[in-house]
């Protein structure tokens, strides 16, 4: 498993994780998963947009979708639709 953030909104663990997952600003797993699945870009860590989202990794784990975690291209908060579609 990676270590994410004790902040995580995506893999919960903590109040601070659920308010954030919980504002609607950030995508939620599922969003996450099928943006990987359709483009194969990987959701960024919510507090450091150079690396990629542990929380998301780990989940995917769970659910046996293998994400890589190098070489792969980073979607953050900038990125519209479109962008990730591109």
């Amino acid at each position: 498993m990676c270590k994410s953030c004790i902040d995580c909104p995506i893999e919960v663990k903590s109040d601070t994780g659920d308010m954030v997952g919980n504002l609607g600003c950030l995508p939620t797993y599922s969003d996450a998963i099928e943006w990987f699945n359709d483009t194969g870009k990987v959701w960024a860590c919510h507090a450091n947009p150079k690396k990629y989202c542990a929380g998301l990794v780990n989940i995917a784990k769970r659910y046996g979708v293998d994400v890589p975690i190098e070489n792969i291209e980073l979607i953050t908060e900038q990125h519209t639709l479109e962008d990730i579609y591109a």
